[in-house]
């Protein structure tokens, strides 16, 4: 298998550059538009990224969870925070999820947890800001209502799912 990967990417571009000479185009000059298209969308993009990375680390960082939530007892406040962060950034999300494993381990209910959550959400918030932002779409509302609702039903689902498979089936 490993051969195989290591071969794939060369074939695709033996075929592009064989099929470029059929097709009688200029390939480098091709390349090059489309690299100039890509720098274009980095810098288009950059912003929200940086701006993104900026909010997370400042929420991940100032102790606001664990304030509010270390009394619930219910969950750990590293799930909470994984939860929070889950829409807004899936590395952030998975930075936690690794520690949730590191403190209770992955076969506890909080690392039972954190992998379901993890599969089961997704990363609206990044989304409609990077592949909307990158377009230049700015009416983003409901899509943000919608994304987020199906979120907060893949948690809700995820909590009752993962209770009764955690506590009764295993």
């Amino acid at each position: 298998m490993l051969f195989f990967n290591n071969l794939l990417i060369p074939v695709i571009i033996v075929f592009v550059f064989i099929y470029g000479l059929y097709k009688k185009k200029n390939i480098y000059e091709i390349f090059l538009e489309g690299t100039i298209e890509g720098f274009k969308l980095i810098i288009s993009i950059a912003p929200t990224i940086i701006t993104m990375i900026f909010a997370i680390n400042i929420f991940v960082h100032s102790g606001f969870i664990n304030v509010i939530f270390n009394k619930s007892g219910l969950v750990s406040s590293h799930l909470i925070s994984m939860l929070i962060l889950r829409p807004i950034s899936g590395n952030a999300s998975l930075g936690i999820m690794q520690e949730i494993f590191k403190i209770y381990s992955p076969d506890s209910f909080n690392g039972f947890m954190a992998s379901i959550l993890q599969g089961s959400t997704e990363t609206t918030v990044y989304v409609v800001a990077l592949y909307y932002g990158s377009i230049g779409i700015k009416k983003v509302k409901e899509t943000l209502k919608i994304g987020l609702l199906v979120d907060f039903i893949g948690i809700i689902l995820s909590f009752i799912i993962g209770y009764i498979c955690y506590f009764y089936i295993m």
